[in-house]
């Protein structure tokens, strides 16, 4: 579990970070999320529209959610983020001396996920948390306790590829020197075309989703709140992730309310359009419960919702629910 500077932090930002094999390379033992031809296995022909829109219209509802992994790291599975095609699951977990990033595959996405393994180029002898990647493969962020940050204990890191057959390359903050403050910065999530980045930062005080654009230089700007999100009552929330075409933010929060559930809940807001306001944000029907439901995925296809969870016992599990 990466380490916080106030109980805010550890509740929203870090206690949840508020089949067979596909092809392997890179990385020895590390998953490849593409076909041979390079291209993720879901295609835009393969979105379905109904469940984005499902989520657009506030009809979205969810089948019982289930348990993914079945080989539990120190009782901690967390922060999941999946491939376009749904065959690689990386998750974050305390397997050692340090907090370090797995990955897990499957042959379809009818099978279960495998025996997760650490991904080298994605993990350090630091505690490395949250992973978001584009869609092509080819470009990785993730929140670490890598020395050199330019900020605070967590800041956040990025490293490319040339193929997906390859290991990432070295982390480097040469892209993200207007993004990373004095403080930690937690729960990176890079757009599918890498041109957005949202993470979750404290906000004089507080735990808020805030969203930087990329620059013609490659270089994110100074990230810039999102006013829709934050709770009249000032309520922290983390964990942002966006929809493939960023009209829909889902993420995590304490915030209440009349039929609320306890404890910290996913909730979602939409937009029109990706130049338009988010609208109010409502809870995620059917999946919160009364434990610590949050970390929450998107699927490419916006048809499952990725996340983790405690309802089971006291083990933080990673789980999945479908969009009915």
């Amino acid at each position: 579990m990466v380490k916080c500077a106030a109980l805010l932090a550890w509740v929203v930002g870090c206690g949840f970070h508020p089949g067979g094999p596909s092809s392997l390379g890179g990385d020895a033992g590390a998953p490849d999320a593409r076909d041979a031809g390079g291209e993720p296995d879901a295609v835009d022909a393969g979105v379905t529209e109904s469940c984005a829109a499902r989520w657009l219209d506030g009809s979205v509802r969810f089948s019982a959610p289930v348990q993914l992994v079945t080989t539990i790291i120190n009782n901690y599975n967390d922060d999941p983020f999946v491939t376009a095609d749904q065959l690689v699951l990386y998750f974050n977990a305390s397997g050692g001396a340090s907090e370090d990033v797995y990955a897990a595959t499957r042959a379809s996405t009818g099978d279960a996920f495998g025996t997760p393994v650490i991904v080298p180029s994605l993990s350090s002898a630091a505690d490395d948390s949250k992973v978001s990647i584009t869609r092509d493969g080819l470009d990785a962020v993730i929140a670490s306790e890598l020395s050199g940050s330019a900020g605070g204990a967590l800041d956040i890191w990025e490293a490319t590829r040339a193929a997906t057959d390859d290991p990432f390359g070295t982390w480097t903050q040469a892209n993200l020197m207007n993004v990373n403050s004095a403080g930690n910065d937690f729960d990176p999530a890079i757009s599918a075309d890498g041109q957005h980045l949202y993470f979750a930062p404290p906000v004089d005080g507080t735990q808020h989703i805030v969203v930087a654009a990329r620059n013609a230089n490659g270089r994110f700007a100074a990230p810039a709140a999102i006013p829709a999100l934050i709770d009249a009552a000032d309520d922290p929330d983390a964990d942002p992730t966006p929809s493939r075409d960023e009209l829909v933010l889902v993420f995590s929060s304490l915030r209440t309310g009349p039929g609320v559930p306890m404890g910290r809940n996913m909730w979602y807001a939409t937009r029109a359009t990706t130049t338009a306001a988010f609208s109010v944000p409502v809870l995620v029907p059917d999946v919160n419960t009364d434990s610590s439901d949050g970390g929450p995925y998107l699927s490419d296809d916006s048809c499952t919702l990725y996340f983790a969870s405690d309802r089971a016992d006291s083990a933080i599990l990673l789980w999945a629910a479908a969009v009915m």
